[in-house]
């Protein structure tokens, strides 16, 4: 505990943003939906509550998110200038000794860099710590910062960062504590080793009386939290990394705990929505059956999503019952994969793809949408069975399905195999600019770029085009899919089949004049060469939407209409 009581930790949440990445491809675009950062909001409430600074948090990415949109197709010169400015403005006002920057994303890498030096550049004397992403490569991304950080954090940070201040503070070396990557006299030092909380139920409530929520609420459109059961996943999936954040050793939050933080925030902060952001919820069936049980017999129920993804062989239709009675918005399942091979062989990960198809049916029953999650592309993989993958998916007539590309990332298996065997397409730097959408292998089966286009094109069948929400006569589920298009586009302002279904969809629940509008709109995008390349080829594709879209633009153009 140090003594400087006026010392100011500056927490700072840099925006969830592509920046420095330039590849052509906005089918690769990176940008995180916004949402409020559960880890950044318990690191906040631990060092206030655990340290003698006083701790200001910013989230940048909420503070400017507005001011970011409009920036979205101008230089990137100038979203730096615009964070970095804004950053300036609450060092002066607050003077911080120590600023810490939280990124969770490596395609935030180059943004994180360039405010890093930014800062170093103009206060020398403020520690820099950054955390989150670093964790997949820490020497790599250490030595890449050029000296304008002085910590990483490797993993979870609540107890390092205490550490960390209290070894700074009394002069003691770094060199006895886990989890960090930092330079001396000597060089560059990466502890590995994880300082994991073990009790959960220690944790003091997330800080966020700290945070906009205000601004939160008018982004979302809703009061929503995060909350968190567990810590940790059990398994050894070839292609996971989060083994190297938080260990495999689960970690349980008690029934009571749990009960007493989602009364604050119902009460206290007006709490309307709840995600759940565990490892994997259900793995433990019987914590997720009694959590369940006690929203229950607590009345604290109100809407929830668990934002993972449930492991699939431990979903029973008594804890999908309990989903649906707690108010459940949406299921999400992991399958990973439609190839009982690849699952066995390749990924190392346990599933029972018919159990799926019977649980999805299930969900379909209690009208409970659902998500699966697949991941296409590992090494070892033929392009047959990545079909068999998509087919798979197509069998089981969710409401939503992503199909991310296998990555490669250190410390997982994948990227043993892919240097063994030559697979990566880009240079050994290719870490620094890692994306899930991402395609960076050519193996002898497939190239990455076959690959990226098969992925693309199973999205936009399975989740645009002839998805059930846009082939249904229902008036309710059209209703749905139009609130997701229309989300997607807000997202992603280039993806042009995201507008064509908000658009055709509008003309179909009765709002024809809109829908043309929209038509519109998505015909001046299609004159962009960069969205063009993207996604023309998909409104030759003979489906209703496209060919409702066709036959518009047809007789606009028997109209005479430019």
């Amino acid at each position: 505990m140090n003594n400087k009581s006026s010392s100011v930790f500056l927490l700072v949440r840099v925006p969830e943003i592509e920046y420095g990445i330039k590849t052509g491809d906005v089918r690769t675009s990176a940008r995180s939906a916004i949402v409020i950062p559960l880890g950044f909001a318990s690191l906040a409430s631990t060092i206030r509550e655990k340290t003698d600074y006083k701790v200001k948090a910013v989230d940048l990415y909420a503070e400017l998110f507005d001011k970011l949109e409009d920036l979205r197709n101008k230089e990137e010169s100038e979203t730096l200038r615009l964070i970095t400015e804004s950053l300036f403005e609450y060092i002066g006002m607050h003077k911080p000794s120590v600023i810490g920057f939280s990124a969770l994303y490596i395609f935030q890498h180059k943004l994180v860099k360039e405010i890093c030096m930014a800062v170093r550049g103009r206060y020398p004397d403020i520690r820099i710590y950054v955390g989150g992403y670093p964790t997949i490569s820490p020497e790599m991304i250490f030595n890449d910062m050029d000296g304008c950080c002085d910590v990483i954090f490797i993993g979870e940070a609540e107890n390092t960062v205490v550490k960390v201040l209290e070894a700074e503070n009394s002069g003691a070396s770094l060199g006895q504590i886990n989890g960090i990557a930092f330079k001396d006299d000597k060089g560059v030092h990466v502890v590995h080793t994880l300082d994991l909380v073990q009790d959960l139920n220690s944790f003091p409530l997330p800080a966020y009386d700290m945070l906009p929520l205000e601004k939160y609420t008018s982004i979302i459109g809703r009061r929503e939290f995060p909350i968190m059961t567990s810590r940790s996943c059990p398994f050894d999936c070839s292609f996971c990394s989060s083994f190297l954040y938080s260990g495999r050793k689960m970690r349980f939050r008690s029934a009571a705990s749990l009960m007493e933080e989602i009364r604050i925030l119902k009460d206290r902060f007006g709490a309307e929505f709840l995600w759940i952001r565990d490892d994997n919820f259900n793995v433990n069936k019987e914590h997720a059956k009694g959590f369940l049980r006690s929203l229950i017999s607590n009345n604290l129920l109100m809407p929830w999503c668990d934002s993972s993804s449930f492991n699939a062989n431990s979903i029973d239709e008594e804890l999908l019952d309990l989903c649906k009675e707690t108010l459940c918005k949406e299921i999400i399942i992991a399958v990973e994969s439609g190839s009982q091979r690849v699952l066995k062989e390749i990924m190392k990960k346990r599933v029972d793809l018919d159990h799926v198809k019977k649980m999805v049916a299930h969900t379909r029953k209690l009208k409970l949408p659902v998500t699966i999650y697949f991941v296409v592309g590992n090494p070892g993989e033929t392009k047959e069975e990545i079909h068999e993958t998509i087919a798979y998916a197509g069998e089981l007539k969710a409401d939503h399905y992503v199909f991310s590309i296998a990555t490669p990332f250190p410390g997982t298996r994948y990227h043993k195999v892919a240097i063994e065997k030559g697979y990566l397409s880009d240079n050994p730097d290719y870490i620094l600019t890692l994306k899930y959408m991402g395609s960076v292998m050519d193996t002898e089966n497939f190239t990455a770029e076959w690959l990226k286009d098969t992925q693309y094109d199973a999205n936009i069948r399975l989740n645009f085009l002839e998805n059930r929400k846009v082939l249904s006569s229902d008036k309710e589920l059209m209703l749905e899919g139009l609130a997701r298009y229309s989300a997607t586009y807000l997202q992603y302002n280039f993806h042009a089949v995201a507008r064509l279904l908000e658009g055709y969809l509008n003309m179909r629940v009765g709002n024809v004049e809109k829908g043309g509008r929209i038509f519109d709109n998505v015909e001046n995008m299609l004159k962009n060469k960069t969205i063009s390349d993207s996604y023309s080829k998909y409104f030759l594709w003979d489906t209703p939407a496209t060919n409702a879209y066709n036959k518009w633009l047809a007789e606009k153009k028997g109209r005479g209409g430019k």
